[in-house]
């Protein structure tokens, strides 16, 4: 029989983008978020609190002129994870949501604490590791993580 070997993964940074990574990655690598505070701190004040999730513009070249310095490279962006797939993102880890007359998504419960509590529940499988990131030594056959308190080799 042969075993199936996980490979191994860290992320640095614990904020919306890591642990959304961290999410799609879980399933397949043994993942560790490095994060020098909580984990997904930054999403608790977004929308005065409310978690401001994106912007109901389902066109992804409209999405993208809403960022005149970097349109054509959100074009890629956006059309690999479109707006459709963010809401279903939420909807899937038990984030209902609705979308205000200016095309707002916010979730039902206007509540970026539940969105917070939710996602990091979705999170079952990630390694978090409450540390601050200092560098990233390229090895011979890989790599390490310093932070401030110790040296990590996944």
């Amino acid at each position: 029989m042969v075993q199936e070997l996980k490979s191994k993964v860290v992320i640095i940074g614990g904020g919306p983008a890591g642990c959304i990574c961290a999410y799609f990655l879980q399933n397949d690598f043994e993942v560790t978020v490095i994060e020098k505070n909580s984990p997904l701190k930054t999403l608790l004040p977004t929308g005065g609190g409310r978690c401001n999730l994106c912007h109901a513009e389902f066109d992804f070249r409209e999405l993208a002129k809403n960022y005149p310095r970097g349109e054509k490279f959100l074009y890629s962006v956006f059309s690999k994870f479109s707006t459709s797939d963010t809401i279903e993102f939420f909807e899937k880890i038990g984030v209902e949501t609705y979308v205000q007359e200016n095309m707002r998504v916010f979730p039902q419960s206007n509540s970026s604490k539940d969105v917070r509590e939710r996602f990091l529940k979705s999170l079952s499988k990630v390694k978090f590791v409450k540390e601050n990131a200092l560098r990233v030594n390229v090895l011979e056959n890989g790599f390490s993580v310093v932070t401030d308190m110790r040296a990590y080799k996944p």
